[in-house]
């Protein structure tokens, strides 16, 4: 069954914003739209003539209606009209804290004009059952009484909001200054996350912040992550742009849903506050669609396996001991020995040192390792990522693979996402475009059919190998699955 969303917001007689754009975005996605109206407006694409707000009977009749026969999976809001619409509301999320909501908190139209009459009470009383906030830099301003001057300012207000139980604070950027990159910036109370468009529009899009809020909602509902959630909406919002109508030199409006997202519409992305990386050079794979891709923890598995014959496999040593420098010394001299591409996990300084084939990092590593050094060493450089934002994140990069997971439940290790599944991974796996790419988490026998079919230069796989009663019957076996798909 298709996941339900519900957008609470108002009508525009010119159909370029509010409940008509929120229909545009979700179209893009496989779910169902339910709507309730919060104010009616009378305007043009450019000018506010008339709005006001529905009586609160009909609001909370409409609400009881979209919340029947059952409640949605996630809620998308934008102009609510008046305080007493907002205790409605909050009353009756109150009674599903798990449904995820996002809030376009659209204050004035962009056809310029107020649209709600909210107290800071009744603000703060919202924003506590908030998922994901969307404000731009003119409204953030406006919920935190910030004067918005630098970068610290914004991540001081950003954080204000957060303190109000808020999970999530997108801060869209489409007012900032020409001296500041175009970029739209996610604040929680772990990570900063930058999205930077590959190029900037020419002409201001009407409704542009409900697509983007509808999109998010809509990808919640689907079971993405935030940050995942927020890169694909950027990229339905790109989308959309290339395919706007100009109304006049400086706006242009939607007369159609945006046609599916293509890589030239996905953001860069950046987490945390820094700038863009810098661009390197990493050498490509001797051998770009290597098969079967064992990960094991051990140089005696390593003498085990290469036996088998192998095109690539992993080194992933967690612990650190006393002999760690030596294992993996000979495990880069052992792998030489039968032309396997190995990679070393994590331990790049040693990989450098003993001049390793290449070098695995996670996503947090990515903090930490020498990038630079990597490169200059002349080491191939493989990428673990588990979503859009991720994947988006090391694109730039231009790694020699990207590693795509986890596609399915996994004993292997404490994963931060659920699995992403093969639909999941073939739609990653288009984004890559030319970068080989290695499917991992959870692959065995029984499913690994359905992750070739995915495209796939390669498939890593742990358990399937070490835990099996006979390693070469269960090599030969995979090895013949990936062959025959």
């Amino acid at each position: 069954m298709n996941p339900v969303v519900l957008t609470i917001g108002g009508t525009d007689s010119s159909g370029g914003a509010g409940l008509h754009q929120d229909m545009r975005s979700m179209q893009c996605f496989n779910v169902v739209q339910r709507s309730v109206v919060s104010l009616i407006s009378a305007q043009t694409q450019t000018k506010l003539l008339h709005c006001e707000a529905v009586s609160d009977d009909m609001f909370i009749a409409q609400l009881d209606a979209a919340f029947c026969p059952e409640p949605p999976d996630a809620i998308k809001l934008g102009a609510l009209a008046n305080d007493t619409q907002v205790y409605q509301l909050v009353a009756l999320l109150n009674q599903h804290p798990d449904i995820p909501v996002v809030w376009d908190p659209v204050l004035s139209t962009s056809a310029g004009g107020s649209l709600s009459q909210l107290s800071f009470d009744g603000i703060a009383t919202l924003i506590s059952r908030v998922t994901v906030l969307t404000p731009n830099l003119p409204e953030l301003e406006y919920l935190t009484g910030f004067a918005l001057r630098s970068d610290s300012d914004e991540l001081e207000a950003a954080h204000q909001l957060l303190t109000l139980d808020c999970k999530h604070v997108l801060v869209t950027g489409g007012h900032r200054n020409q001296a500041s990159p175009l970029c739209d910036k996610l604040y929680n109370q772990e990570n900063t996350w930058q999205f930077l468009p590959h190029s900037k529009a020419a002409r201001t899009l009407r409704g542009s912040g409900c697509l983007l809020a509808s999109a998010i909602a809509s990808a919640l509902a689907l079971h993405y992550d935030a940050e995942d959630a927020i890169c694909y909406a950027e990229a339905v919002v790109a989308s959309g742009f290339s395919v706007a109508t100009p109304v006049n030199d400086d706006i242009c409006h939607l007369i159609q849903s945006p046609p599916t997202p293509r890589s030239v519409h996905f953001p860069q992305v950046i987490k945390g506050l820094g700038r863009k990386p810098s661009a390197l050079k990493f050498p490509p794979l001797r051998m770009t669609n290597p098969g079967l891709y064992p990960v094991v923890d051990s140089v005696e598995w390593l003498r085990q396996l290469l036996p088998l014959g192998f095109d690539i496999i992993q080194l992933r040593i967690k612990s650190v001991s006393d002999g760690l420098s030596e294992q993996i010394r000979d495990a880069i001299q052992l792998a030489e020995t039968f032309s396997t591409q190995l990679f070393i996990n994590d331990h790049w300084q040693l990989a450098i040192e003993y001049n390793a084939y290449g070098v695995h990092l996670g996503q947090d590593d990515l903090e930490t390792a020498d990038l630079a050094a990597i490169a200059k060493a002349g080491l191939r450089l493989g990428i673990s990522t588990h979503g859009y934002a991720e994947l988006c994140r090391v694109l730039p990069l231009k790694p020699s693979y990207i590693a795509l997971g986890h596609i399915f439940p996994t004993r292997t290790k404490a994963m931060p996402s659920q699995p992403q599944g093969t639909q999941r991974l073939a739609d990653y796996q288009r984004l890559c475009g030319e970068i080989p790419t290695v499917a991992i988490g959870g692959i065995a026998l029984h499913n690994i059919d359905s992750v070739v079919a995915t495209g796939v230069s390669s498939v890593a796989v742990v358990t399937a190998i070490t835990e099996s009663a006979d390693v070469p019957q269960a090599v030969e076996a995979l090895k013949g699955r990936i062959a025959h798909a």
